[in-house]
């Protein structure tokens, strides 16, 4: 069982080479699956990230889903794969333009939501430790990113215990996780054929399902008797 698995949906290919820089603060061995929209130029990113990192797992998707469809998939096919590891990230090229056209928003946003990961190396082994399998946490991200929810009808469908009336999540979806606990969901509550075949195609508002699921993986941690951990 490997400790990390690095889980990136790269839609705007132009931040490879930030993601990049930040992946050489991981010091433990990882296994890196990189998702890509189908398009003309997509090949020469593909082929930029395995000239760094051979094994790389590259996968393209239409553009549904925005970064929420990907890893449903990606993660479904580790599954199935048999591989297990301790903790994993889950991360994307956020820019945010559909709210700020100058990409400011989107790159103060990410740059707290990543940084807060792989920022140091010390940072992100100590975030092994604090969501690795036998700890108390599930999910870790910045305080300023961890933010409240009151509970609607729509979250019950993907869990069997009693979702809370109020409840946190990570804004931005973005993370690092205990694997173990996704792993349990995914699997109890079929989540890949709950989910998949329903995202909308193209950038969808906060009613889509892509941004009730960002709010579905903050439930995860709480459902499985874990907490979220506060990066500081």
């Amino acid at each position: 069982m490997k400790p990390l698995a690095v889980i990136l949906h790269l839609y705007y290919e132009d931040l490879w080479s930030e993601f990049s820089s930040y992946f050489d603060n991981i010091t433990v061995d990882f296994d890196l699956y990189v998702s890509l929209v189908k398009g003309e130029g997509r090949n020469d990113v593909a082929q930029k990230i395995t000239a760094k990192y051979p094994n790389a797992k590259i996968y393209f998707f239409e553009n549904r889903g925005m970064d929420v469809a990907p890893f449903i998939y990606i993660f479904n096919a580790i599954i199935e794969s048999g591989v297990k590891y301790d903790c994993f990230a889950k991360v994307h090229s956020k820019k945010s333009i559909a709210h700020d056209k100058s990409g400011a928003l989107g790159e103060n946003w990410r740059g707290v939501l990543v940084s807060s990961i792989f920022g140091t190396s010390e940072r992100l082994n100590n975030l092994l430790e604090y969501c690795g399998n036998n700890s108390e946490y599930g999910l870790a991200q910045h305080p300023n990113c961890i933010l409240w929810n009151d509970s609607s009808d729509w979250e019950q469908q993907y869990f069997k215990k009693k979702v809370p009336a109020r409840y946190r999540f990570i804004g931005g979806t973005m993370f690092m996780a205990n694997f173990n606990i996704f792993h349990k969901w995914f699997t109890e509550m079929n989540i890949f054929d709950l989910t998949f075949k329903n995202f909308e195609d193209g950038y969808m508002s906060c009613s889509s399902l892509g941004h009730r699921l960002e709010r579905a993986f903050g439930l995860v941690p709480k459902m499985y008797g874990k907490e979220i951990y506060k990066i500081l």
